[in-house]
C-alpha cells in the first residue's frame, strides 16, 4: 500500500497566512493607538491654552478694575496689552488660533459680572469654548457713616 509522508518540520501555509494577518491586526491596532494618543495630547494642549486666555482676560479685568472701577463698562470687548497696561478694544482679540471676547455686564447690586470667552477651531473644522465667569464690585465702596 501506499505510505503517506508526514511533513512535520515546517508550517503550512494557512499556519503562516493566520499568523500573518494577526501580526498585521496587532500593528494596526498599536498604530492607530498612537496616533490617537498623539491628537488626545493636542486637543489637551489647546484646551489648557484657550484656558490660561480666559483666566488671563479675568486677571486683566481684575486689574483694570483695582485702577478705576469707572473702566469697566458694559458691553463686549477685547484686551489690549501695552507698556505693561491692559486696556479694552472694540471687538475681540486673537492670539494664534484662539479669539478672545470679554463681556462686561451690570448686575443689580452694582457689581459688574465678567464674562471671558475663548474660542478655537480644531484642524478637524470642530469649534471649542472655554467660558469663565466672575463678579467684580467697586473695592472703593465703603459704607456710610452716620
Amino acid at each position: 500500500m501506499f505510505k503517506r509522508y508526514k511533513n512535520t518540520k515546517g508550517f503550512s501555509l494557512i499556519e503562516v497566512l493566520l499568523s500573518l494577518a494577526i501580526i498585521s491586526t496587532l500593528i494596526t491596532i498599536f498604530i492607530v493607538g498612537i496616533i490617537d494618543t498623539q491628537n488626545s495630547n493636542v486637543r489637551g494642549e489647546e484646551r489648557r491654552s484657550a484656558n490660561r486666555l480666559a483666566e488671563e482676560g479675568i486677571e486683566a479685568m481684575i486689574n483694570l478694575r483695582d485702577v478705576s472701577f469707572t473702566n469697566l463698562n458694559d458691553g463686549e470687548y477685547g484686551l489690549s496689552f501695552l507698556n505693561n497696561n491692559w486696556s479694552l478694544i472694540s471687538g475681540n482679540d486673537t492670539n494664534g488660533i484662539y479669539t478672545r471676547t470679554i463681556k462686561i455686564t451690570s448686575q443689580p447690586n452694582s457689581s459688574k459680572k465678567i464674562e471671558s470667552t475663548v474660542v478655537w477651531k480644531q484642524d478637524t473644522g470642530l469649534n471649542n469654548t472655554v467660558h469663565l465667569v466672575t463678579y467684580l464690585t467697586d473695592r472703593e465702596i465703603h459704607p456710610a457713616t452716620p
